[in-house]
């Protein structure tokens, strides 16, 4: 049995749209929350099989749906399809599926005056599913992770050459100090709504934090902008029975209480099982966030620390010694070598300051380089003879467009991207050039 804790004085039965409003959002939220895998996947221990596994269930009914009657451009990516059309396809269906069952649902209960009950547990529901989401971003911002520092490849790109994505990400990545205090605002928020007292301010904290995030990926064509859409959604819903006292508090400036109808067990070990059950899943859920984003940035610390960066010390072509700066095609300034989750790459600094950047095969048993153009049209493949002459110098040769090369490089002494580009000296017009 279920009791009702009156807190405030009994209010009205609700109104037709109210009723019909609240069916749409029952059923289009818990769709939402069941089949999106980042709910299930930050709930049960940031477990990155749940969300494989949510992928493979989701994809082939969608991508049916989507050659029957939508008809999108589909790819599949590395992420299945929660990047991709599919995603709208699926948020669509639901809607859909949602407006069916409020139909369905008006004509077979016309006649309950409200839901409160239904809402109150419905609600509480929802605030675990939102904490625990919002407290994963919110670690992994903490944890400098989500957006981290620019490569060089990155930072020695022009502008225009980036997408706005890209553009964005670097942006974000360069200024540690504010993902983290914006990250640090999700956890609070996150934290704030698992209790009553202070849910209403956790709530608004995270309205701001979440409309920010929206026109962030709005203006920047992120594909996370529907996940982050249905998320503000949640806050709005879970703020709807406020706003009413909310306009009263600050516009009018009239002393309110924010205090609702709440709804407990008659027993007393259900009251405590359900705070204990619901306490432990969430704790673990954050302690699994966490220890996920730390483990994350100490794989990038590390890989960050495995970066070489070269400075080229001596270029020689055709038996010519190249000067800096340099009126020649081949005007090599730095060499930087690293790795993504793909491929190794190296970035060959020019000497106006642009980058060219390729895919790196190294044949460290016969001392060979094979260099791949990335983007552009040019596939012409570069391939180097290397000699390693201490820990700090090596020699490179080889031919490039046509012209024997040979290259000596020093190790930079700071193996940090943003530090060493600080250290790139910027190529000033020379006083007769003028």
């Amino acid at each position: 049995m279920i009791e009702a804790l009156q807190i405030t004085r009994p209010v009205a039965p609700w109104t037709t749209g109210q009723k019909m409003l609240f069916r749409f959002c029952f059923i289009f939220f818990t769709l939402e929350v069941l089949f999106t895998p980042i709910f299930l996947d930050r709930l049960l221990l940031s477990n990155h099989a749940v969300w494989d596994g949510i992928d493979r269930l989701n994809e082939p009914v969608f991508l049916w749906l989507n050659n029957r009657f939508f008809h999108y451009p589909y790819q599949w990516q590395q992420w299945g399809f929660f990047k991709s059309p599919l995603k709208l396809v699926q948020d669509i269906s639901f809607i859909m599926a949602a407006l069916f069952g409020c139909i369905v649902w008006t004509l077979a209960d016309s006649k309950r005056p409200d839901y409160y009950r239904l809402n109150y547990w419905f609600s509480y529901a929802l605030r675990i599913a939102l904490a625990v989401v919002i407290f994963g971003y919110g670690a992994i911002k903490v944890f400098p992770v989500q957006m981290h520092e620019p490569d060089l490849m990155t930072l020695r790109s022009r502008v225009g050459d980036l997408t706005p994505l890209k553009l964005m990400w670097a942006a974000l990545g360069y200024g540690t100090s504010y993902m983290i205090f914006t990250g640090a605002g999700e956890v609070v928020a996150a934290l704030l709504i698992l209790h009553k007292r202070t849910l209403v301010p956790g709530l608004l904290l995270m309205l701001v934090l979440m409309s920010n995030i929206v026109a962030i990926n709005y203006a920047y064509s992120v594909g996370l902008l529907y996940v982050s859409a249905f998320l503000l959604c949640m806050v709005l819903y879970l703020l709807a029975p406020y706003f009413r006292k909310l306009i009263r508090l600050f516009y009018y400036q009239q002393p309110v209480s924010l205090a609702v109808y709440q709804y407990r067990f008659t027993t007393v070990w259900k009251t405590y099982a359900l705070h204990i059950g619901v306490g432990l899943l969430v704790l673990s859920s954050f302690y699994c966030n966490t220890l996920d984003a730390g483990q994350r940035f100490l794989r990038i610390r590390n890989h960050s620390n495995t970066e070489k960066k070269y400075r080229v010390n001596t270029l020689i072509v055709d038996n010519d010694t190249i000067p800096r700066p340099a009126e020649n095609a081949i005007q090599w300034k730095y060499w930087q070598e690293g790795s993504t989750l793909k491929y190794d790459y190296v970035s060959i600094i020019m000497a106006d300051n642009t980058p060219q950047n390729f895919k790196l095969k190294k044949d460290s048993v016969h001392h060979a380089l094979t260099l791949t153009p990335i983007g552009g049209t040019d596939t012409t493949l570069l391939h180097f003879q290397y000699n390693v002459i201490n820990d700090t110098s090596w020699i490179l040769c080889g031919v490039v467009d046509k012209k024997n090369v040979v290259a000596e490089f020093t190790k930079s002494p700071t193996t940090d991207s943003m530090q060493f580009q600080k250290i790139v000296p910027r190529v000033l017009p020379r006083a007769e050039d003028e």
